[in-house]
């Protein structure tokens, strides 16, 4: 997590509101701003005394008043101190000072701590998930920061499920854009699916989204799948589409118009009237669409065939020049004749993908299929995106164990010890575990965990030993490093860390 600004700073009063003025009384937003002010000297440095003088003095109450404020003002220190991913003994002390004058109750607390810890490994785990693959390198630094925030594992398992789900989806998303979903884009997926660990579940409606994505791609680049029909074909004719249809076409209708103008009608005598208006005779011509027949449409690699009830027909692919598609249907634009309109209900571009492919006289028979093209894509970069594993375990080794348990297990006693304040304790238990830590690495040829010389070098730094805190973190340079940003963090702690220790010998 990057360092953040320190989240108490100086900040003018706000002047008076009018219904404050009106009865003569301050504002109550102002006794906020004055615990942020004194806040911003340091924590500790505030007393509850001071906090219930302000309370007070603005006639508030902060837990009945401002109980989100201060639960906001609560988690934004947090934020601060998890900056370097740790919660040392110093800024826990700070932060249950801060809980206690703030007046915010432990199950509030305890819930905006678990709520900030899991915020913290989310973000992790999203920069650790960005590329859709998770290196045994990725595995071993969220297996630390787990156990550094105290994370269970069945928290840490939901957010990774989470957080992966999400990347595998807005990848899915980003590659149909262009209207398809390709065998390498499939096989990618595949390969996140695995790499991640996800259990990826689709909706029946998303399932046959993304069935139909990958239609689009093989109707107009991969190898085209024929159709079982029952209908006799000519040699070497094979069917790609069919579907229930209404065959239109177009007629020329004429219609009679007898009377033109306004018309009237004036009684004559009982019984008789006399109409008036213009004889204007008019013959009006318009095209229509009729409907000719109900039956099946074919697609072939050859013709197009319509087999009615009381009409058949056929279309050779050579004599249409060109198709309009519509919401119900298509049209064939022949090089002669009326050109008909076959209407169905669903399916149209499916029939207009497979129909320009065969005009383009390209149906691919020979091209690898779909399948052959995501197993060869997986076979190809599962080099670079392996199976994940579990974090190595010896079992027939004692490397990385002592006194029976292995180096992981102790990092609960290590914060107990830190808590505790029994530093020389601690120092000895960590020179032993980094000892352990080295052993297992130089066996198994994983990079070592930094989390153990980060805390011996923390502990040292309590202790004023500039030296001792710079020949750890030395120590560590020396050793298999994975790339990411804890050797990163430490590299910069030694910087400081040296720069202390030089400072310190000047002053001798």
């Amino acid at each position: 997590m990057p360092p953040s600004q320190y989240p108490f700073r100086h900040s003018p009063l706000q002047e008076a509101r009018f219904r404050d003025r009106l009865f003569r009384r301050p504002n109550p937003e102002n006794a906020l701003i004055e615990i942020r002010n004194a806040l911003a000297d340091g924590v500790l440095s505030v007393s509850a005394g001071r906090v219930r003088a302000i309370e007070s003095s603005y006639r508030v109450d902060l837990a009945r008043d401002f109980p989100g404020e201060t639960r906001a003002m609560l988690a934004s220190f947090l934020k601060w101190c998890y900056r370097d991913g740790i919660l040392d003994q110093d800024e826990r002390r700070q932060v249950d000072h801060l809980q206690s004058i703030l007046s915010i109750d432990s199950d509030a607390a305890s819930s905006i701590r678990k709520h900030i810890e899991q915020e913290i490994f989310r973000a992790e785990v999203a920069e650790r998930f960005k590329d859709r693959r998770l290196s045994v390198d990725d595995q071993w630094t969220l297996s630390e920061l787990q156990q550094r925030l105290g994370i269970d594992t069945r928290t840490a398992n939901a957010i990774k499920q989470e957080v992966a789900d999400t990347v595998v989806r807005q990848y899915l998303n980003q590659a149909v854009e262009d209207g398809f979903l390709s065998p390498e884009e499939e096989a990618e997926v595949r390969l996140a699916v695995s790499s991640l660990g996800l259990d990826l579940k689709f909706t029946p409606e998303q399932q046959q989204r993304w069935d139909r994505f990958r239609l689009y791609w093989d109707l107009q680049f991969g190898a085209m799948q024929p159709v079982r029909v029952d209908i006799k074909l000519q040699s070497s004719e094979t069917c790609y589409f069919t579907a229930p249809t209404q065959w239109w076409e177009s007629r020329t209708e004429t219609r009679t118009i007898r009377y033109g103008g306004p018309t009237a009608r004036i009684r004559i005598a009982k019984g008789i009237y006399w109409r008036t208006g213009s004889m204007n005779v008019q013959r009006v011509t318009e095209e229509v669409l009729k409907p000719i027949d109900t039956g099946q449409l074919y697609i072939t690699n050859k013709r197009v065939i319509f087999l009615g009830r009381n009409r058949n027909t056929n279309v050779r692919l050579n004599r249409i020049l060109d198709f309009t598609i519509y919401t119900d249907g298509i049209e064939l634009v022949k090089d002669a004749g009326r050109n008909p309109v076959f209407q169905f209900d669903a399916d149209i571009d499916i029939a207009a993908l497979v129909l320009n492919r065969l005009l383009a006289d390209d149906p691919l028979h020979d091209a690898p299929s779909r399948v052959e093209i995501v197993e060869s894509y997986v076979r190809t970069h599962q080099i670079s995106a392996p199976k994940p594993e579990p974090l190595p375990r010896p079992s027939t080794s004692q490397a990385g164990f002592i006194d029976g348990r292995h180096y992981t297990e102790y990092v609960e006693e290590v914060k107990r010890l830190k808590r505790e304040r029994r530093h020389s304790e601690v120092l000895s238990l960590l020179d032993r575990l980094i000892d352990a830590v080295e052993t297992e690495s130089a066996e198994t040829g994983h990079p070592v965990a930094p989390w153990y010389y980060e805390q011996m070098a923390i502990v040292c730094r309590k202790e004023k030993d500039c030296l001792g805190e710079v020949r750890v973190l030395q120590r560590y340079e020396e050793q298999r490093k994975r790339s990411g940003s804890p050797p990163d963090s430490l590299t910069e702690r030694l910087t400081k860390a040296q720069a202390l220790a030089l400072e310190a010998r000047l002053d001798l």
